[in-house]
């Protein structure tokens, strides 16, 4: 598992070349969004790239061995990787893992409460 991370500038590409990926996607800006939340399968039988505009959050799940060709628009800036716990309710992705292996990073990631907070506290700073 990779994730859950949102960007307020970056876009994000993503395609699976080898294997299958589940990537959960989260809007985290929209008031009331159509589609709150979902999951999307992407694997190597059908080609397809994934493009994740800033507010979407997202994380990566595979059970397998997968690579993925991930692209962006801006070069690495830290300040715009943000991220919240994976398994936190308020995202309503049903992942198909209870216990998955997570990076540092990932496993002390902030609750989604906090990351609401700085996204709108970001948001209303960039004046959007």
């Amino acid at each position: 598992m990779r994730g859950v991370h949102v960007h307020l500038r970056n876009w994000d590409y993503v395609c699976a070349v080898e294997g299958e990926v589940i990537i959960g996607l989260h809007d985290m800006l929209a008031k009331r969004p159509a589609v709150p939340a979902g999951l999307v399968r992407m694997s190597d039988a059908r080609l397809q790239v994934l493009v994740i505009p800033p507010g979407i959050a997202h994380g990566f799940y595979s059970s397998g061995p997968c690579t993925l060709l991930l692209g962006a628009s801006t070069y690495y800036d830290p300040a715009d990787h943000l991220a919240c716990r994976w398994d936190s309710h308020e995202l309503g992705l049903d992942w198909p893992c209870k216990a998955p292996e997570l990076s540092a990073r990932d496993r002390d990631a902030e609750p989604y409460s906090k990351l609401k907070a700085r996204l709108r506290t970001e948001a209303e700073t960039a004046g959007g």
